[in-house]
């Protein structure tokens, strides 16, 4: 069973994947869930990245690490700043500071040229930002940029004098990543262009207070009421062995009859009945017992009979015979009892001693 299980649902992973191949479907489905986000207010999108260039790292156990630098019109654009502050002698400098808005994608592996899997990092800038590491110092504040973003994202510890640039765009192939923003009230209007929900009209007040009677109803099926009555009665095995002489008898019961009153049941198709060596339990829409037994059952050779007219569930247990040690049989046979028998005196030594 389980094998058939997991053949289905590789076969229908197998055809989800196979339908997203299909760029009209993908669209489709990305849209979909673009709509289902926004209903909660949350602006997703699905960036899909270019390829840019390569840095080729070493970590701090001596592991290959590649850092795909790529970029996406859906990221932000670079901006610039020009700030004055102190400099050492007083005097005012003038500076300029950027900020480079980028995006990570989940981890991949990728194999090297000698088959070793590697780790690989994409770090999305915007495409203004990759146009600009034409500049030597831009390219360094954007790999310094994308480096230390890893470290910090994915708590791993690169070594920055190993990087070098290998002659490629991009490790591995392209994968589609998604941001999700919460939307802030001022650009909640943005997504009024998309369908709403359609609300549906108010019920009439007639129709809810019938409803609620209806769910009231089906609780009070659904409900149990108290445990039902019932009756134990014991049953046992007469033997002869009994009556003798023999003082040690067995004084538990055979079998333990329990009848249990089910008058709002005609048949037992809705009734669980579970017998344990202790306790019997039944449930029902109607009822619940848990009962313990006054001896020990066999769970096993149990018998259950309904009778439609009385209503009633007759439940036959054999009670386990507790078998009596040989020790204690033997200790009682040295206590002394009284006799059953009583000794009459001898008619002729009577006589004998009246003529003396």
């Amino acid at each position: 069973k389980q094998w058939y299980q997991r053949r289905v649902r590789g076969k229908l992973l197998g055809e989800y994947a196979e339908e997203l191949r299909d760029p009209v479907k993908r669209q489709q489905y990305e849209e979909e869930l673009t709509l289902l986000e926004s209903q909660r207010g949350v602006d997703m999108k699905f960036i899909k990245p270019d390829p840019g260039f390569v840095i080729k790292i070493m970590d701090n156990l001596a592991q290959k690490v590649f850092i795909n630098v790529c970029s996406s019109p859906d990221i932000g654009a670079p901006e610039f700043s020009y700030k004055e502050r102190a400099g050492v002698d007083g005097k005012v400098e003038k500076g300029q500071q950027c900020s480079l808005p980028h995006s990570f994608s989940p981890l991949h592996e990728e194999a090297d040229n000698k088959g070793v899997k590697c780790p690989v990092y994409d770090v999305v800038f915007h495409p203004d930002t990759l146009a600009r590491c034409t500049n030597p110092k831009f390219k360094e504040i954007v790999v310094n940029t994308a480096v230390e973003g890893v470290c910090t994202q994915f708590q791993v510890q690169l070594d920055r004098t190993s990087q070098r640039f290998p002659k490629m765009k991009f490790k591995g192939t392209p994968a589609e990543c998604v941001i999700r923003k919460r939307v802030s009230e001022e650009k909640e209007g943005a997504f009024n262009h998309l369908p709403k929900r359609p609300d549906f009209p108010d019920l009439p007040e007639e129709k809810k207070t019938a409803n609620k009677k209806k769910d009231k109803k089906k609780e009070e099926k659904k409900k149990p009421d108290d445990e039902p009555e019932y009756k134990i009665v014991y049953r046992s095995d007469v033997d002869m062995g009994d009556f003798t002489n023999d003082r040690v008898g067995n004084s538990s019961p055979s079998h333990v009859i329990v009848t249990i009153c089910l008058p709002l049941h005609a048949n037992t198709r809705d009734v669980d009945l579970d017998v344990y060596p202790d306790q019997l339990e039944l449930h029902s829409a109607h009822y619940n017992l848990l009962l313990a037994l006054p001896y020990t059952v066999d769970s096993d050779r149990g018998k259950a009979k309904f009778d439609k007219e009385k209503k009633e569930l007759c439940v036959t247990l054999e009670v386990i015979a507790k078998e009596i040690p040989r020790e204690m049989l033997d200790n009682l046979d040295q206590i002394p009892g009284p006799s059953l028998v009583e000794e009459m005196p001898d008619q002729q030594s009577t006589e004998s001693g009246q003529n003396i």
